[in-house]
């Protein structure tokens, strides 16, 4: 599953943040701005926010200020976590963002133990929408016996439908980023996979489950 804005809810707690650093360095960062160039991996959001400052420079001071925003997650992602867990899901995390920042901010949340394998920009070349970016964490559920029909992916922008039609899986969309209902829907993705949040997910899993354990002859 995705993180930023998924998991995470990294739009609403960081772009304040990057436009407080921006200000450090004598910049303005408008929400439109940020907007164009928001699902870029990392180090190339920088860039692009920022070009004629030193990134490394830019990083540092960003890292630093997030020491007093704390990260959220998303409506209902903990429970959708723990609920997932419970039934035995494996679940792994495939964002853009850099591993480091990632990490904090799971770790600070209690959520890092959740995922088997966290895979950040560091980790590939490709990047959503491209569905190549998958590949590490797909040749690693099929190398562990998992098939393909048995692996879904959860997200809030296009970019990452577009990856996960691309790699021909399942995907359900979260509304929690800067993509509608009327976007997913306008790029083919059934009405039925498409939720306001983690809780309203979260809640139609549940629903489903109660049904196949009330229906168990016709939930196979």
């Amino acid at each position: 599953m995705d993180c930023d804005d998924t998991i995470l809810a990294t739009r609403e707690t960081r772009w304040a943040v990057l436009q407080e650093t921006a200000r450090r360095f004598g910049r303005q960062l408008t929400q439109a701005t940020l907007a164009e160039e928001w699902g870029k991996p990392f180090p190339e959001l920088i860039v692009a926010l920022v070009p004629d400052v030193d990134s490394g420079l830019f990083v540092d001071a960003y890292s630093r200020a997030l020491a007093n925003h704390p990260p959220q997650a998303t409506p209902g992602a903990v429970d959708f976590l723990r609920y997932l867990c419970k039934l035995g899901v494996r679940m792994e995390l495939v964002t853009s963002g850099s591993r480091s920042l990632i990490l904090q901010d799971l770790r600070e949340l209690h959520l890092d133990h959740y995922f088997a394998g966290v895979y950040v920009c560091e980790d590939s070349v490709h990047h959503k929408p491209d569905p190549r970016a998958l590949d590490p964490v797909v040749k690693c559920l099929l190398r562990d016996g998992y098939d393909l029909r048995e692996i879904a992916c959860v997200g809030d922008s296009t970019a990452d439908y577009a990856a996960a039609a691309g790699a021909e899986l399942v995907f359900y969309a979260v509304t929690t980023g800067l993509s509608t209902k009327e976007s997913f829907l306008s790029a083919g993705l059934p009405l039925d996979h498409i939720y306001s949040n983690p809780e309203a997910l979260l809640q139609a899993i549940r629903a489903r489950c109660d049904w196949v354990d009330a229906n168990p002859d016709q939930g196979r």
